[in-house]
């Protein structure tokens, strides 16, 4: 499985059009072959940073989505409403039971 984390900074003014074109975004990125989780989280301790949380079953799913016409489309939309630079980290990981 493929753990992705990806921190965003939103100014306030931007953050509920961010939301809004995210969300959309998510509907249509969990319909992706591979695709297991997608959720957008808010920072409790700071209302205009966020967490995008994605798991893929496998790095080939994951770069078939990145790799989409919607994953473009979408972050034309997306980064010019970012307060900087994205911050990702990816994992290989299996859950611990």
């Amino acid at each position: 499985m493929i753990v992705i984390r990806v921190k965003v900074k939103v100014t306030s003014e931007n953050k509920s059009e961010f939301v809004r074109i995210m969300t959309d975004s998510i509907n249509v990125s969990r319909e992706f072959d591979g695709c297991q989780f997608f959720g957008l989280y808010e920072d409790v301790t700071d209302e205009n940073t966020l967490i995008l949380y994605e798991e893929w079953e496998t790095q080939s799913d994951f770069d078939a989505y990145k790799a989409s016409e919607h994953f473009t489309e979408s972050g034309k939309q997306l980064f010019p409403l970012m307060d900087g630079a994205p911050e990702n980290a990816y994992f290989m990981a299996e859950p611990i039971t």
